[in-house]
């Protein structure tokens, strides 16, 4: 009987994390613009660790940066990659 009544309550919780998820994943997102700004820059004497080498990645936090709000939960980003070296 103690078994069954557990089972069927953590099938419950288990239904009821399923629904609530479900309900938070169809929120709406709203787009808040932000103005242009550098959110990274790898170049050491700007604080970062240089040049990110090909085929790794590197992760960044980008909430908190230029009015990002801290609930940002998607990103659209513009990226620019110049050479080490003077462009010809």
């Amino acid at each position: 009987m103690r078994t069954t009544r557990y089972v069927l309550l953590l099938a419950f919780a288990l239904l009821f994390m399923a629904v609530s998820s479900l309900a938070q994943s169809q929120t709406a997102l709203q787009l808040v613009p932000v103005s242009p700004c550098r959110l990274v820059d790898t170049r050491p004497q700007y604080g970062g660790n240089g040049p990110i080498p090909g085929g790794t990645f590197q992760s960044f936090i980008l909430t908190g940066k230029c009015s990002i709000p801290a609930t940002a939960v998607a990103f659209s980003l513009n990226v620019t990659v110049v050479p080490q070296g003077p462009l010809g």
